[in-house]
């Protein structure tokens, strides 16, 4: 009898691993998926902004002459010709920091806290990276933050229970 007890307390560690290990891959993929919806958008724009860049530098002589062209025949200044081109160049004003990459650091600070505060006895402590992945859903507010949901829960869930099991083994 004693022995179908112990391989049951053995089972029921073994599921709770699994089930720890199931939330560990839950929580960094919702993470790892709001890092990326709020950084691929900046880098595939950085990109195309580039390549506008690269492809308004290679048809920048014609344009200077097409607009040379029709300065000759029309009788317009050149100015207007150099001016044209002066409007060709990209606005390199594009700053996003605090809507994309905030809460990115945020998140992945979250993250680690998460991972290196596992065996914290402090149950304030705990409490931080739920509290920085809700604030980083916050900073987003958007559909967007809805990917961190599953990582919030699971955290929280997870901070509840090994409460639970560290007052479990005080009362021992």
């Amino acid at each position: 009898m004693v022995e179908r007890l112990r391989r049951l307390s053995i089972l029921s560690d073994a599921t709770s691993n699994i089930r720890e290990g199931v939330g560990n891959v839950i929580v960094i993929a919702s993470c790892a998926a709001a890092a990326a919806a709020l950084i691929v958008p900046d880098l595939i724009f950085g990109f195309l902004t580039l390549l506008r860049s690269v492809l308004e530098s290679l048809f920048l002589p014609c344009k200077l002459l097409f607009d040379l062209a029709s300065w000759l025949s029309g009788g317009s200044s050149v100015q207007s010709a150099v001016s044209s081109v002066d409007n060709a160049r990209a606005d390199a004003t594009h700053v996003r920091a605090l809507h994309a990459y905030l809460p990115t650091v945020i998140v992945i600070i979250g993250l680690m806290v998460y991972f290196f505060n596992e065996g914290s006895r402090n149950a304030a402590t705990r409490f931080i990276a739920p509290g920085l992945h809700t604030v980083a859903a916050f900073l987003i507010f958007s559909p967007t933050a809805l990917i961190l949901f599953p990582a919030i829960c699971i955290e929280a869930i997870s901070t509840i229970e090994s409460r639970e099991k560290t007052r479990h083994r005080d009362e021992r």
